[in-house]
């Protein structure tokens, strides 16, 4: 596979990434078990699963970002990359899994802060 292609991968995901996390962050997701943003704190209470959500879908945009930089990155450089492609895929690898963990534990953390300090 060629860097160009694997540039277009983290590019489209980073898109496909950041539809899924507008809806939360406009709190147009109701309370479910699929789709949002469901940590123990988020099923509380409605406004605790908005709250959560909206945070959430935040730092999912966030990941999004990161994912579709390094997607331009790998299309408008690629000479950075020296035509690696494989090389280019691990590091992408890396900035997802990276953003990911990232997201998630500053989703987690904003989640128990709100929980703690909603009066029910």
């Amino acid at each position: 596979m060629s860097l160009s292609s694997h540039a277009w991968i983290f590019l489209g995901a980073g898109l496909l990434v950041a539809l899924v996390a507008v809806p939360l962050i406009l709190k147009k997701v109701p309370m479910n078990r699929w789709y949002g943003v469901r940590f123990p704190q988020s099923y509380r209470s409605d406004r605790l699963w908005y709250e959560i959500n909206r945070h959430g879908g935040g730092y999912l945009l966030g990941t999004s970002l990161a994912w579709m930089t390094y997607g331009v990155c790998g299309l408008v450089e690629p000479g950075i990359w020296n035509e690696n492609a494989p090389r280019y895929a691990f590091f992408g690898m890396v900035v997802m899994v990276v953003s990911t963990v990232a997201g998630t534990i500053a989703s987690y953390l904003k989640a128990r802060q709100l929980a703690s300090s909603a009066i029910e």
